[in-house]
């Protein structure tokens, strides 16, 4: 896509060909021995092509600020704002574990199976955190955090593999978006933004991370623009639109299983509380998590409410939470970009809280290597083991 496509959102009403898609059945992780003899074949075909490191990005609401509570804070303390972060972070991990969460715990299974002891080069397998916010300038905010973290870590020409649990796909729809972005575009963000950036009436920054991001994209030799990024989403909502280059492809699963009477890509609605509670056609929450349902916690500061209703207009402007209905009743699956893997993670599903209503399973270890191989397939096709 050129730049001109920038900020787009995703067509709901749209067909999409079935050759964006395709199905499988997940398989758990076989027994040990098994594991890890496999993680080692998939490990040489990551350094077969140069990946560097995999980054896991957790989705809505599990990550270190999901209230905004820590970034009011900030302007107090730092100590105290990082503190927070942390505590937070913390208290979800314990809460809900693997369940639509990358714990620590994951990310270091993760690495140690991609790097038997000895093998050189090393993968590194890292957790992003990001406020987890469920509107667009939580999402923008976590998308330049990201530009800034990665820009200080590789260097140009370096191989990244990016996993997007949930809204963190679209947090990565719009970091290809700001990597794409002309000087003009870039304005735009930052003038929609402007009332959350920087102090009401002045030109002192608030959000300094903001600053430094654009910076680092508006550089002729932003690192960035020479990396090559394999982008795997995980029950992400149809939300923004992508914007690729030949150095990204983009992969994303999707917990569905076909519904009687409707196209076999399509998701029903409404559903039963039967078919809700034992997430018979797959995952719901990202079926629902579409435009018209962001949810704003922090009305008590006026400028990041301002800041995401602009930002809204850029990226959403067509689509407005009172068709909520009519967009629902489309049940999109498929994104418009890149592969859809429709996967049936096979069941039994118990206490909806516990499965999220079937978007929980992406992010549990039993299915870890069967993401990791099917990812591998479709990114690198061409290196053997």
């Amino acid at each position: 896509m050129t730049s001109g496509a920038c900020f787009r959102h995703q067509d709901y009403f749209a067909s999409r060909p079935l050759d964006l898609c395709q199905w499988q059945r997940a398989s758990a992780n076989p027994s040990e021995d098994e594991c890890r003899q496999r993680m080692a074949q998939a490990a040489n075909r990551l350094r077969g092509a140069a990946v560097e490191a995999i980054y896991l990005l957790h989705g809505t609401f599990v990550g270190d600020d999901p209230w905004g509570l820590a970034r009011d804070l900030e302007r107090l303390s730092s100590p105290a704002a990082q503190f927070l972060r942390a505590m937070q972070k913390r208290a979800i991990d314990q809460v809900l574990g693997e369940a639509g969460n990358y714990t620590d715990d994951f990310a270091r299974r993760l690495e140690q199976l991609l790097n038997p002891q000895g093998t050189e080069p090393r993968i590194q397998v890292r957790r992003f955190l990001w406020s987890s916010e469920n509107h667009h300038l939580g999402r923008m905010d976590g998308a330049l955090r990201l530009v800034e973290e990665l820009a200080g870590r590789h260097p140009p020409g370096a191989r990244l593999m990016l996993w997007g649990h949930s809204h963190a796909g679209n947090l990565l729809a719009l970091f290809t978006h700001l990597l794409h972005a002309d000087e003009r575009q870039r304005r735009q963000v930052m003038q929609a933004a402007r009332s959350f950036v920087y102090w009401p009436g002045c030109q002192c920054v608030d959000q300094p991370h903001w600053v430094r991001a654009m910076e680092i994209l508006q550089n002729d030799q932003c690192p960035l623009r020479g990396m090559r990024f394999d982008l795997a989403t995980f029950g992400t909502p149809i939300r923004y639109g992508w914007t690729l280059n030949e150095n990204m492809r983009l992969l994303h699963f999707v917990h569905h299983r076909p519904c009687p009477n409707l196209e076999p890509h399509r998701a029903k609605f409404p559903p039963s509380l039967q078919e809700l509670w034992h997430a018979e056609y797959g995952d719901f929450i990202q079926q629902a998590g579409i435009a018209g349902t962001n949810l704003f916690l922090g009305w008590h500061r006026i400028g990041a409410v301002i800041a995401n209703w602009r930002l809204g207009e850029m990226v959403q402007a067509q689509y407005r939470s009172r068709y909520l209905w009519r967009y629902l009743r489309g049940g999109t699956r498929v994104a418009d970009e890149g592969r859809s893997m429709l996967v049936d993670y096979p069941g039994p599903y118990g206490f909806p809280l516990a499965h999220f209503f079937g978007h929980a399973v992406y992010t549990q270890s039993p299915w870890m290597l069967f993401h990791l191989e099917r990812a591998i397939d479709y990114f690198y096709p061409g290196e053997s083991p």
